[in-house]
């Protein structure tokens, strides 16, 4: 382990650890620590931190210097590609730059199954759907400052959103609405 971050646990068995400065993600045993599999790589993987088990198994890895999820089996360490990369916005009369996921910290499923990624340097929270990787809602602007952590409710379905710069953890509904300050 070079830097480790983030965290999930399959079925109790295996520990995935996110291994921010050697870009990597490691599995190891839940019971004994030994080391199971390295997945990922530089070319996969840059500054990984935040990373979630799907409901249909799959492994979503949040790095911090690119623009997407990456994607991986958990039991094979096989790489299934990237996602939720925003694509850019079509013309209009005043250009804006299309949001980015750089300085995505964290990702969490909601009780739905949608994915719900941190983004540092957007001051934002995106949602999309698992399957397609369509862009579902940005919530969080104005509200949040730097969010780095997330985590889903399951009795509510709300989403839990750390704001880092203002010591606050912050409130939402599934679909992004504010519902309030819940700790800072």
């Amino acid at each position: 382990l070079d830097g480790p971050v983030g965290m999930a646990l399959d079925h109790a068995v295996s520990l995935f650890i996110a291994s921010f400065t050697n870009d990597v993600v490691l599995r190891v045993n839940a019971s004994d620590g030994a080391l199971l599999d390295r997945i990922g790589d530089e070319e996969s993987l840059d500054c990984p931190e935040g990373l979630a088990l799907s409901p249909d198994g799959r492994l979503f890895v949040a790095s911090f210097l690119l623009p997407h999820l990456s994607v991986f089996d958990p039991q094979s360490g096989a790489f299934l590609g990237r996602f939720g990369a925003l694509a850019p916005q079509p013309a209009q009369p005043a250009p804006r730059p299309a949001p980015s996921l750089a300085g995505a910290e964290d990702v969490a499923f909601d009780s739905e199954g949608a994915v719900h990624v941190s983004a540092y340097y957007s001051s934002a929270v995106y949602k999309f759907d698992a399957q397609s990787g369509a862009l579902l809602a940005v919530y969080g602007q104005g509200l949040v400052s730097g969010p780095v952590g997330i985590a889903c409710d399951p009795s509510s379905g709300d989403m839990f959103v750390s704001s880092y710069r203002d010591d606050k953890v912050l409130r939402f509904t599934p679909g992004g609405a504010f519902v309030g300050v819940a700790a800072g």
